[in-house]
């Protein structure tokens, strides 16, 4: 996408996401206060006399969301791109008009701010959120400093505008603390020295989200609610950083990080010291969708003194460099990844250990996170040989690699180690080969011959471990994104390896993509799921048998349906309290997020939910798995063969007014292309013609079509029937 410069540009991008079904319910005017002095005792209360104070426009709100310039909705203060100029002063404090009709009739309201460096709101004298200023509702006087820097978000560009959320105000604060007509927003901003550069803020207004159709990719859907945590028996971790705190993904920034845990059966609490580690890191936001989550997700590198990599051992978790911590936020659960890890080892392969834990970022409670091992090359994580520079050919040059399928391609593999900057012309020339030459065979008259055919390349037991887990979740992901394989050098194995599992926040029923909430069907067999080409690999009776014995092997034992449950209920009862804290931080635990169709009243019913599914899904593959057969083909046109599939590639991806797609048709027919958002519905209909077999270049410009800003489902049809999908995001 082309990012915008300007923070001009960057607002109108807002107010679009903000659409036109949520109502700004401030005043228009704003009065402010510098501060040389400690102000009236009663200046957050309704009934204030504010008549000395200066003022100021917030802006029309009668105009149309879309027409709205910063002139309209000023940044006030020093030391920016400020409309409105204030004193230089350490302290100043604002207050507008709030108007409300039938007050009862609000369920959710939500504050939209940014600040620099800290601030106090409150309404009709009562706090509701409060940044960097101490402890919730204690007391503050003029001439406290901020308690860390915060620079605005919102001039540093529109890529920045992602990271704010609003603050949200429940039901019982509206029907304890407002009233009808005129209420006052009262907010204090503070500076983080005495003699600051700067200090201001942007927004300070009140939108109705009560009827807001909930989209985590929109503004009155990005919301959060200030909270402490007091104490918790997991392990807390603590990261601050500088003013600028953690921006979009694929931007690393210094920082640091504390971990404080007690040991089991003792409680930790911010105030203890960091007695598990502390050190600098660099930490960037992670995943591609998931990074514009109102709950963020991270990679980080642990550094020593001198800000290289150092390995240590974080919760008695082997020692390494690389780690990740996980904000699940499509999964209510907040464990469905911790839990198919843990089943994942049970298989005898490796998968990723999980520590949950507790998190607090530059001050702020953000509730229950995983730490997570990174998928990485050693002796600890993917055993595969190390691959030096100089070993380019022979037995050296066999091995280790890790790969996988994920976006923005997944027709074509990526390589994951050796890392770009790292790996040899001469290595990545023989993966390649590799793999072309397996998919040759395999898509040839010997391909399932035992000895000369696909049992020379790959390892049967680990893909059919990792499809038996992937089959049990339903993962929408399998086969297609976020797929991992990986080979050793041919002295140790010579073939390749499936797995390690990776990224199922998305399975157990809480995913529409790939028709994941369903409990029938094989995940393997999905169009567009074949880059393991399991429907050829299964036409040999012989691994299909195995696949078989090992499902009915492993419902003997962990896979039974009293122990899945046992764990989930382990699982469960181990985060009872900090799933409560995470769900008042984050109050979504009832919203559609992703998928409208799925929601639960409260996390109870999450688990009833997910052990349901579960039930359901094991009695259909256990019904069902007997079925599976696949006729061999003899074949003649191995291109038409291996894949009677479509191959696309959608760019650039997000998007703003317009994306191509490079596709492959397999065969000619009558093509169908279809945009559908987030609920299903079709939005936009940009092919629908016949078409002979071969190579093409699709162009989209959404013109006068009501695109709405966030995720959307480029589906690919043949002949009617869906054979392809690809993920876009709309940001307009």
């Amino acid at each position: 996408m082309t990012h915008l410069k300007t923070f001009a540009i960057a607002f109108l991008l807002l107010i679009a996401i903000l659409g036109n079904s949520q109502v700004v319910l401030n005043d228009t005017i704003l009065k402010y206060l510098p501060a040389t002095s400690e102000p009236h005792s009663e200046w957050r209360n309704l009934d204030f006399d504010d008549s000395n104070w200066q003022n100021t426009s917030l802006g029309d709100f009668s105009m149309n969301w879309h027409s709205i310039t910063v002139a309209d909705f000023p940044i006030i203060g020093y030391g920016d791109s400020n409309n409105v100029k204030i004193p230089k002063v350490q302290t100043f404090y604002t207050r507008s008009i709030v108007r409300l009709n039938n007050p009862s009739d609000y369920e959710e309201l939500m504050m939209v701010i940014d600040f620099d460096d800290s601030f106090v709101a409150y309404i009709n004298g009562v706090e509701f959120a409060r940044a960097n200023l101490g402890k919730n509702g204690s007391t503050t006087t003029y001439d406290q400093l901020a308690d860390r820097s915060h620079d605005l978000r919102a001039i540093q560009g529109s890529n920045q505008i992602d990271v704010l959320n609003g603050y949200y105000i429940d039901k019982d604060f509206i029907d304890n603390h407002l009233i009808e007509g005129e209420n006052v927003l009262s907010i204090e901003y503070h500076n983080d020295s005495i003699n600051g550069t700067d200090l201001g803020f942007w927004g300070g207004v009140v939108i109705d989200i009560t009827n807001a159709d909930f989209n985590v990719f929109n503004l009155p859907s990005r919301y959060k609610r200030c909270m402490e945590l007091d104490s918790t028996h997991l392990p807390i971790i603590v990261i601050e950083s500088d003013e600028f705190g953690i921006p979009k993904k694929r931007i690393e920034v210094f920082a640091t990080i504390g971990i404080i845990n007690n040991g089991k059966g003792n409680y930790n609490k911010p105030s203890n010291s960091y007695n598990a580690h502390f050190g600098d890191v660099k930490i960037e936001l992670r995943g591609q969708s998931s990074a514009d989550y109102p709950k963020k997700s991270y990679d980080f590198e642990l550094k020593d003194p001198d800000g290289k990599d150092t390995s240590i051992s974080l919760l008695g978790l082997p020692r390494e460099a690389d780690w990740i911590l996980q904000g699940p936020w499509a999964d209510r659960s907040q464990f469905r990844n911790a839990l198919i890890y843990e089943l994942g080892r049970k298989t005898g392969n490796w998968s990723p250990k999980v520590k949950f834990c507790e998190v607090i970022i530059n001050g702020e409670y953000v509730g229950l996170y995983n730490l997570i091992e990174k998928i990485k090359r050693d002796s600890n994580r993917v055993n595969v040989a190390k691959l030096r520079d100089e070993e380019i050919s022979g037995t050296d040059v066999s091995g280790g690699y890790i790969l996988k399928y994920d976006k923005p391609n997944n027709s074509t593999f990526q390589i994951v180690y050796p890392k770009d900057k790292n790996i040899q012309d001469e290595q990545e020339t023989y993966i390649r080969d590799f793999i072309a030459e397996y998919e040759e065979v395999l898509y040839s008259n010997e391909g399932l011959d035992e000895v000369e055919g696909y049992n020379k390349y790959i390892d049967t037991e680990s893909l059919i471990d990792y499809m038996i887990i992937s089959e049990l979740g339903k993962n929408c992901d399998a086969y297609r994104f976020s797929t991992f394989f990986h080979k050793d050098k041919d002295d140790r194995d010579p073939r390749l390896k499936y797995g390690p599992l990776w990224d199922f926040d998305l399975c157990f029923g809480n995913s529409i993509w790939q028709d994941g909430f369903k409990t029938d069907g094989w995940q393997f067999a999905y169009p567009g799921s074949n880059v393991f080409h399991i429907l050829r690999l299964f036409q040999d009776p012989l691994l299909v048998d195995s696949f078989k014995y090992r499902w009915f092997e492993l419902r003997e034992s962990f896979l039974s349906t009293d122990s899945l449950f046992a764990q989930i209920d382990e699982l469960a009862q181990e985060l009872e309290q900090p799933l409560k804290r995470n769900y008042e931080v984050w109050p979504v635990v009832d919203k559609g997020l992703f998928f409208p169709y799925y929601t639960v009243p409260n996390y109870d019913e999450e688990i009833v939910y997910i052990k349901n599914w579960i039930s359901d899904r094991v009695v259909w593959i256990d019904d069902n798995i007997d079925d599976i057969y696949y006729d061999v083909t003899d074949i003649e046109d191995i291109q038409e063969f291996n894949s009677f599939q479509f191959k696309a590639n959608l760019y650039p991806n997000p998007m703003v007014n317009e994306f191509i797609i490079d596709l492959n048709m397999p065969k000619s027919g009558m093509l169908g292309i279809e945009i559908i958002d987030i609920t299903g519905k079709v939005v936009s209909i940009i092919e629908s013609s016949y078409v002979d077999k071969g190579n093409y270049k699709v162009y989209y410009n959404k013109g006068n079509e009501d695109l709405k800003r966030g995720l959307h489902i480029v589906n690919l049809k043949l002949d009617g029937k869906s054979y392809y999908q690809m993920k876009v995001m709309v940001d307009n």
